[in-house]
């Protein structure tokens, strides 16, 4: 005669250790899920961030303020620009134009391309405001602001403001 019972509660063991594995790795994966999602909603709302450069008008040539570029897989949204003096009652002469390029500077002073100019102004102090995505700023790109026709030994400031969004979370709002 074979005993039976034995063999009912090792089945019947292993049944529920089977089973609890797989709810536990389900929860596991959901518990996972969940964080990836918080992740992805926390980068839909954007992070306004301050940009803020200067520099002493050159004797030769324009000057080239370097406002930066995103961080690794950020995209910005240029929304403000001053460009002007070291404060809105100093008189600046000159004018200024707006570039979004991952040429280095040097490149922008010397001979800048039409193609990565974005805005420009012929009367400084000037301030620019932008819509949604009407200046977008990639990894790898940065926000130069060329100074023209200045006076030489000058302070000349540019500050701003953009929204900062993740990569990801900019191509699920705005490249649907």
């Amino acid at each position: 005669m074979t005993d039976t019972s034995s063999q009912g509660e090792s089945f019947g063991f292993d049944a529920i250790v089977g089973l609890t594995l797989k709810v536990g790795s389900l929860a596991d994966s959901l518990s996972e899920r969940d964080r990836r999602e918080r992740e992805w909603r926390r980068g839909l709302i954007p992070v306004d961030w301050p940009l803020v450069g200067a520099g002493t008008f050159p004797s030769a040539g324009n000057l080239v303020i370097d406002l930066g570029m995103p961080p690794e897989s950020q995209v910005w949204l240029l929304r403000r620009l001053y460009v002007g003096g070291q404060t809105r009652a100093t008189a600046a002469a000159g004018g200024a134009d707006v570039f979004v390029s991952p040429l280095p500077s040097l490149s922008i002073a010397v001979d800048a391309p039409a193609a990565n100019q974005v805005d420009f102004t012929s009367v400084l102090p000037n301030q620019a405001f932008y819509t949604s995505r009407q200046v977008v700023v990639r990894n790898h790109e940065h926000i130069y602001v060329m100074v023209s026709g200045g006076t030489v030994g000058q302070i000349y400031m540019a500050s701003g403001a953009v929204e900062a969004y993740s990569e990801a979370a900019y191509r699920s709002v705005f490249e649907l």
